[in-house]
């Protein structure tokens, strides 16, 4: 009956045998796993598409020609100078026109110029298969998948609150259309930026012409003549200056083709070789518990027997 005991014993520590000794007693056929599945990945990795970025940096214009002459004459004027945007701080100028570059109806307004729905639809990011009635997938549905795709995975835009320079990066499987697209979306910002000025201008020189013909006073009259003055300043600034609210100082450039940031070859790589291990750590644990279940039931009839 020792000797039954010792067996017993035995089957338990083999039952329990230690991880590292299971890697330890392995290890060449894990490395060689993690050879075999890191090389495999690399290799697979040659069969993704790649994806290139291209950034555009500029520094957003903190404070235009039209803030600076109402915020000097809205001290003289006081209340009438807010009334016409006079004593807007040019912090909260720049964070509204880094808000508007981020923003949703921005990109979707550059997905329709560029009519990107399209572009996404021929590279099978977007579902626009037909729906259950043979019909095609509702333009509205394929727009919404197209702004989630854009925003989310095609364009970032990043500041710097240190050097306030604010980066404008599209990614894109296509080099040429990554430049292209980063360079675009600036100009279409600064455009937007610059009409939304332009017609705010124009608005308040409506209302001062209008609040002219009703004072009463001449002095009055005469300061509201000088801020339809450099209202139409203002005008005359943004319709001639392209870069109205984001100055560039570097434009986007056609990426190196070796400058691919998606797949990640090296990183998907050890990723690979990592799974290898685990893998085949996970069937040499499995196997090593069977044999050993195998030899406790062995074991069992050999008792029995006797």
């Amino acid at each position: 009956m020792q000797l039954d005991r010792d067996e017993l014993s035995d089957a338990t520590r083999d039952r329990n045998t230690p991880a590292f000794v299971l890697i330890y007693r392995n290890k060449w056929a894990l490395l060689l796993a993690a050879i075999v599945f890191a090389v495999g990945t690399y290799a697979l990795t040659f069969a993704m598409t790649p994806a290139y970025r291209a950034v555009v940096v500029v520094v957003p214009v903190s404070e235009d020609a039209q803030t600076g002459v109402l915020a000097a004459l809205g001290g003289q004027l006081g209340g009438l100078g807010g009334l016409v945007g006079a004593g807007l701080g040019s912090g909260s100028i720049t964070n509204e026109r880094i808000a508007i570059l981020s923003s949703r109806a921005l990109a979707n307004r550059f997905i329709a110029e560029h009519a990107l729905v399209g572009v996404f639809c021929g590279a099978d990011l977007i579902d626009c298969r037909s729906g259950p009635d043979g019909r095609a997938a509702p333009s509205e549905h394929q727009s919404n998948e197209a702004l989630k795709l854009f925003t989310r995975r095609v364009l970032t835009v990043s500041e710097d609150k240190r050097t306030g320079l604010v980066r404008v990066s599209i990614t894109w499987i296509d080099r040429q259309a990554a430049a292209v697209w980063a360079n675009g979306y600036v100009d279409l910002a600064n455009r937007e930026l610059q009409r939304r000025a332009i017609d705010e201008s124009n608005t308040r020189i409506e209302f001062l012409r209008d609040a002219a013909q009703k004072a009463q006073v001449v002095g009055v009259r005469e300061a509201i003549y000088r801020l339809m003055e450099s209202e139409v300043k203002s005008v005359m600034v943004a319709t001639t200056r392209p870069d109205f609210a984001f100055r560039v100082v570097d434009r986007a450039t056609v990426p190196d083709k070796s400058e691919r940031v998606r797949p990640m070859r090296s990183l998907l790589a050890l990723a690979g070789g990592i799974v290898g291990i685990l893998v085949a750590f996970v069937f040499f644990a499995i196997r090593a518990r069977r044999t050993t279940e195998n030899e406790n039931e062995e074991k069992n009839a050999r008792l029995k027997a006797v």
